[in-house]
């Protein structure tokens, strides 16, 4: 009894992390698109323009869906072992961290770029 209640204990864990990836994920492509917005100038979406925080969004965008869909792909694939869960749970917290850390860089390039290069 005490060993399932500490693999649902373990499954709820995981499933917040899966949640937040999701969250990451969407907030990436909403923000994509607030960026294609903002590049008037150039017809072709994905080429470099030149503006550098244009740039370094597109890229911290990129490394930010990769790291969601990373921890995606290992919370659907992890064994319903409580070992493989909790280390699961803490690669995946590594993972995410880094995610928010490049959205937030990303929205503050286009923030930087909307208020001052704009204008």
């Amino acid at each position: 009894m005490d060993e399932v209640r500490e693999r649902r204990q373990e499954r709820r864990g995981l499933n917040a992390r899966l949640f937040v990836a999701g969250l990451i994920i969407v907030s990436v492509e909403c923000c994509s698109r607030v960026q294609a917005g903002l590049n008037l100038s150039d017809p072709n979406p994905g080429t470099k323009t030149e503006h550098v925080a244009l740039d370094l969004a597109s890229e911290l965008y990129k490394i930010a869906a990769v790291c969601a869909a990373k921890v995606m792909i290992s919370v659907a694939l992890v064994p319903d072992v409580v070992e493989g869960m909790r280390r699961t749970q803490l690669q995946s917290d590594f993972v995410l961290v880094i995610a928010s850390i490049c959205v937030l860089i990303s929205v503050s390039c286009l923030a930087f770029f909307r208020f001052f290069v704009v204008g």
